[in-house]
C-alpha cells in the first residue's frame, strides 16, 4: 500500500507532464455520444457549479484566495463509463513539477493533492451500457456520490481555516488528522504542510514538519533535497 500511495503523490516529472497533456480537453476518443455529454451538462455540471466551480465540457475549476480545486471527468477507454478526478492545490505554492501555477489552466495531475472519487461500487468508475436509461442512472449516481463523499470535505479543506494550514506535527505523527477525500504518502504531505507554514510565517512549525519529513522520506532523493532546502532556509 505504501508504494501505491507513494506513486500517487510522487510521480515522475515526465509521467505527470504526459498525463496533464493527455487530459487537456478531457474528452477521450470513446464511444459515448452526444446524449451522454448533454446529460453531463444538464445533470452533473450544475452540482459542481453550485459549489463554486466554473468550466465546461469535462474540466471545472474553483479558485479562491488560498486554493485551486480542479475537477475532471474522465471517460473509460471502452466507452462504457467515466470517473471523477479531483485535485486541490495551494495557490501559494508551485505545482508538483516546481513550476508557477496558472489557476485557469492547472490540471489535476499537477496538484499537490489528487484523488479519484469513489463510486458506489468502490471501483471509482460509474459504468453504463448503450441505453439512455443506463447513462442517466450512472450520471445521477455520480452526482449523488460527489455530493455525499466530496462536497463537505472539499469545502472544509479549501477554506481559509483549512486543517492543512493549522496542522500540528505531533498530531500528524500519530495519524490524528483527516484530509479526506485525499490520501497520500506522509512525507509528501509533510512537505506541503511545511511549505504552507513557511509561507505563512510560522517558521517553528515549518521546521518541525521538515524534520519529520526527513525521518520518513525513505529513498526519495527529490523529497530529501526539498526538506533539506527548507532547513537551509530556516538556518539562513
Amino acid at each position: 500500500m505504501w508504494q501505491k500511495l507513494k506513486e500517487l503523490f510522487v510521480s515522475k516529472d515526465e509521467q505527470l507532464e504526459e498525463q496533464a497533456e493527455q487530459s487537456d480537453g478531457a474528452v477521450q476518443e470513446v464511444a459515448v455520444g452526444g446524449d451522454f455529454n448533454v446529460m453531463l451538462r444538464r445533470d452533473l455540471a450544475p452540482a459542481f457549479r453550485a459549489d463554486g466551480f466554473s468550466g465546461s465540457g469535462r474540466n471545472f475549476r474553483k479558485v479562491n484566495e488560498h486554493w485551486i480545486a480542479v475537477l475532471n471527468i474522465e471517460s473509460a477507454r471502452a466507452g462504457n463509463g467515466f470517473a471523477l478526478n479531483l485535485g486541490l492545490h495551494p495557490r501559494a505554492l508551485q505545482d508538483v513539477l516546481g513550476k508557477e501555477v496558472d489557476p485557469k489552466k492547472l490540471k489535476v495531475q499537477l496538484c499537490e493533492f489528487r484523488t479519484r472519487l469513489p463510486s458506489q461500487n468502490k471501483q471509482s468508475w460509474w459504468q453504463f451500457d448503450a441505453t439512455e436509461a443506463s447513462m442517466q442512472a450512472a450520471v445521477a449516481q455520480a452526482r449523488e456520490d460527489y455530493i455525499q463523499s466530496c462536497r463537505v470535505q472539499l469545502s472544509r479543506l479549501s477554506g481559509s481555516h483549512s486543517p492543512l494550514f493549522n496542522a500540528n506535527v505531533d498530531d500528524f505523527a500519530k495519524g490524528d488528522y483527516d484530509f479526506s477525500p485525499f490520501q497520500g504518502a506522509d512525507a509528501r504531505i509533510a512537505l506541503v504542510i511545511a511549505r504552507l507554514h513557511q509561507h505563512q510565517g510560522r517558521g517553528k512549525e515549518a521546521l518541525a514538519f521538515a524534520h519529520y519529513g526527513l525521518r520518513h522520506v525513505g529513498n526519495s532523493v527529490g523529497l530529501r533535497r526539498d526538506f533539506e532546502a527548507l532547513l537551509q532556509l530556516d538556518a539562513s
